[in-house]
């Protein structure tokens, strides 16, 4: 037997396609807000990425973690609140592209889980802007996975800051790729994190970073640490 709704749906999809830009534009938030997930499959990306700040703000978390890929992607994603990037779950982030992750504002980006970061894909990582990464508190690199800050491009781990730096735990340091850990700046470690480190990991350093250690970094090493540090300067 023939589904009677299947001609009503059919027409209801012609006619969300069949939107014109000042149609949809008038859309209220709180319609956009009520709209069924797989509705937004049914516009074009085009549509998508028309939407006013406002409507984009209408968006649910509920309905953005529903999105499709295409549908996301096609979402303006400056114009989310922080509190809308807060509530994206894993899935969303890693479906998002390298361009529109980029998109992501320093107070969006400062919102996200350590989590979420983590579910980013390398290109996505690689692909944040200098301002984006710069944003990435302390907190949330300490929470990272290794893998996560392995997939960072080396001259992203140089361009952290003391402050972000020195929210690597000694587990993190120690379990890092040695290119991943050629590229940080060693004078930024606290005198905690250069006591920490196993002697495997201090012999896995630069000779410059060697040669970079403070004063008040040297007072904290002990004997082992010590004769690690000058077999790799010496």
């Amino acid at each position: 037997m023939l589904d009677d709704a299947e001609p009503d749906r059919r027409h209801c999809r012609a006619r969300r396609h069949a939107f014109g830009g000042n149609q949809l534009g008038a859309l209220t938030a709180t319609q956009i807000g009520g709209l069924d997930p797989a509705t937004f499959d049914n516009f074009a990306a085009s549509q998508i990425s028309a939407f006013t700040s406002t409507q984009t703000q209408g968006l649910t978390t509920t309905q953005l973690d529903a999105l499709s890929a295409m549908a996301l992607n096609a979402v303006n994603l400056a114009d989310l609140t922080s509190a809308q990037v807060f509530g994206l779950d894993t899935t969303a982030i890693g479906n998002l592209t390298t361009i529109p992750a980029d998109a992501l504002s320093t107070t969006q980006i400062g919102a996200l889980t350590p989590g979420e970061i983590d579910s980013l894909a390398s290109s996505q990582l690689q692909g944040l802007s200098a301002p984006a990464l710069g944003a990435v508190t302390a907190g949330q690199i300490g929470d990272l996975e290794v893998a996560t800050l392995d997939n960072l491009a080396a001259s992203q781990l140089t361009a952290f800051t003391s402050t972000q730096t020195q929210g690597l735990t000694p587990a993190q340091l120690d379990a890092l790729s040695t290119a991943s850990l050629d590229a940080l700046t060693f004078g930024d470690l606290s005198t905690a994190q250069v006591s920490g480190l196993t002697t495997t990991t201090i012999g896995n350093l630069t000779t410059t970073q060697g040669n970079a250690l403070t004063t008040a970094q040297a007072q904290v090493l002990s004997g082992a640490q010590i004769a690690a540090f000058d077999a790799l300067i010496g």
